[in-house]
């Protein structure tokens, strides 16, 4: 069956943390390596249980019930975790965000939304969400503060196929590959953006683009591109 294990390099010593683990991406450590969090399945249908665990798995404590499927991003410069959430598995959009605070054990709702993607700002001020539109052909980037509530609408987009994978997977790219600039002032992302957007140009032709941070901008339209990623310097 499935199960979490934390596995220690050096000694090689495995420990078991979950024989009972939720639909969610990957298990996610904290910024400064000291919480692990992951869900659990719990006897109640269609929900899971939101773990928090020491670094090695140990002594773990459930803060919350949530939807079953979760998707889980710890701020890279606090110990607040973001938590994307569907009432449908099978669902691939999400319809919320919650924070989690471990410091004070609040969990707020910051977004509800059709997502299927979110990214932190490299500063934690800001998350970067990907809005589908159900009605329309277009997607929207929204940015949000995280302080205020704030939702920003950036950009209509089409993504390009490699951007929709990055976006089934995003928390595990998350990890590793940065959407946002290290200043924290821009993003980038591949596809199309203009008036009448069709999703098949964006399939056979997309661009990279540069974006800025604020409402309603223009994009910098860089070269002709599948997918693109920022240094993390």
């Amino acid at each position: 069956g499935h199960a979490i294990s934390v596995v220690d390099i050096p000694s090689g010593e495995k420990h078991l943390v979950s024989r009972s683990p939720s639909a969610f991406g990957p298990p996610s450590w904290s910024f400064d390596g000291k919480w692990l969090a992951y869900g659990n399945t719990v006897e109640v249908q269609g929900k899971a249980s939101l773990m928090i665990a020491t670094r090695n798995g140990s002594q773990p404590e459930s803060v919350a019930l949530v939807p079953e499927r979760i998707a889980l991003e710890w701020s890279p410069t606090q110990p607040l975790l973001a938590i994307a959430t569907t009432s449908f598995v099978g669902n691939p959009l999400f319809e919320e965000i919650r924070l989690f605070d471990v410091a004070t054990g609040n969990i707020q709702t910051l977004i509800e939304d059709n997502l299927a993607a979110f990214f932190w700002s490299p500063d934690g001020a800001r998350i970067l969400y990907a809005k589908r539109h159900l009605d329309r052909e277009y997607w929207t980037w929204v940015v949000v503060d995280i302080r205020s509530g704030k939702s920003i609408p950036v950009v209509n987009f089409i993504p390009s196929r490699a951007q929709i994978l990055v976006f089934r997977y995003f928390d595990q790219y998350a990890l590793s590959h940065r959407l946002w600039s290290p200043d924290s002032q821009f993003f980038t992302f591949s596809g199309n953006v203009g008036a009448n957007l069709d999703p098949a140009q964006g399939f056979r032709n997309p661009f990279v683009y540069v974006v800025p941070v604020s409402e309603n901008t223009i994009p910098q339209q860089l070269s002709d591109g599948h997918m693109a990623f920022w240094s993390p310097q």
